[in-house]
């Protein structure tokens, strides 16, 4: 019996060598596969791996920089619009003046955006006639234009809004 464990000890001895071995010259054979390519290659293409990635993070860090400045762009609109409407209600009330919209509508917009968005944005009430009623409307305009957020270029795109509302009477 002892015997037998001994003589299968060293067949599972023997195959393991075996299967190391195979391993080994499949390595080996990688290796010089490797270095056959590389050998291969002219030496003037040797580190161009390094400048094609400077190349196109360069191209993405500036496409990442758009997608967050079309953003913005569609932020600011949406504040802007929205606090128009409101402050052409809110100047279309009985015993509020169209001049109180616009400045309602200045400091929704001061509320709304973000840091230095909100300073180039003006607005201004004021009270018409409609043209296809022939009835008092109050009227709030914003204007103003976006710097960009990414760039030291300035103003880029220029933002403008206008709501109104019925005057009621009184």
């Amino acid at each position: 019996v002892r015997a037998v464990r001994a003589v299968r000890a060293v067949r599972a001895v023997r195959a393991v060598r075996a299967v190391r071995a195979v391993r080994a010259v499949r390595a080996v054979r990688a290796v010089r596969s490797v270095r056959a390519v590389r050998a291969s290659q002219p030496a003037s293409d040797r580190g161009s791996a390094i400048v094609e990635f400077a190349l196109i993070s360069i191209l993405l860090v500036f496409l990442l920089f758009a997608v967050v400045q079309v953003g913005l762009v569609f932020y600011v609109r949406s504040v802007v619009a929205a606090s128009a409407s409101d402050g052409a209600r809110y100047g279309a009330g009985a015993g509020v003046s169209a001049s109180d919209g616009g400045k309602r509508a200045a400091s929704l917009i001061a509320t709304g955006l973000p840091g230095t968005s909100a300073r180039g944005i003006l607005c201004q009430g004021d009270t018409s006639i409609d043209q296809a009623s022939g009835l008092q409307v109050a009227q709030v305009n914003c204007r103003g234009r976006l710097r960009s957020v990414c760039l030291p270029i300035g103003a880029l795109v220029t933002i403008s809004a206008r709501a109104q509302s019925l005057k009621e009477p009184g």
